[in-house]
């Protein structure tokens, strides 16, 4: 079984600015950009982290903001 070691909150910060980053570089040709406030970058460093999973959940999290956006993966 593998194990996970949790997550410094300044990595998840991190994580969350990453994917952000990449979202808003897929919405760029639709001159649509996100920004979030430091308690939604809260909120997503809860949801998007798990003890067993670590922040495997993040990702998924920004993957259901990419299709609610419509953005194609090419």
């Amino acid at each position: 079984r593998l194990t996970y070691k949790k997550i410094d909150s300044n990595v998840m910060v991190k994580l969350v600015e990453k994917n952000l980053s990449i979202l808003n570089q897929r919405l760029r040709d639709k001159k649509i950009q996100i920004q979030i406030d430091p308690a939604l970058t809260k909120e997503l460093m809860t949801l998007g982290y798990d003890e067993r999973y670590g922040a495997r959940p993040l990702e998924s999290l920004f993957q259901k903001m990419i299709t609610l956006y419509g953005v194609n993966s090419s």
